[in-house]
């Protein structure tokens, strides 16, 4: 039999580890996690705002002058009872 070569790479001398930062207490990191979830939550927050503007924006349109609501944003509960609906003779 012929001796078969390793396939792993070759391994390198240990290296020497590099100074963690210094551990942080549960409260400091509660303090940061808390201090990310706020920024990502105003974001969010802002997105939406942002999002509920425009959509209130394009609910109407003005023609010749005239503000008109867009028909398809009407949804059946801001609908009178009865609107659409014809008597039969």
């Amino acid at each position: 039999m012929t001796p078969q070569q390793s396939s792993a790479a070759p391994q390198k001398p240990e290296q020497k580890a590099v100074p963690a930062a210094p551990a942080l207490t549960e409260q400091q990191w509660e303090a940061a996690a808390m201090a990310l979830l706020r920024a990502e939550i105003d974001r969010m927050d802002d997105v939406a705002a942002a999002n509920a503007a425009a959509t209130e924006a394009d609910k109407y349109v003005v023609i010749d002058g005239d503000l008109y609501v867009k028909a398809w944003l009407v949804s059946e509960e801001t609908e009178s009872p009865g609107a659409g609906t014809r008597p039969q003779s």
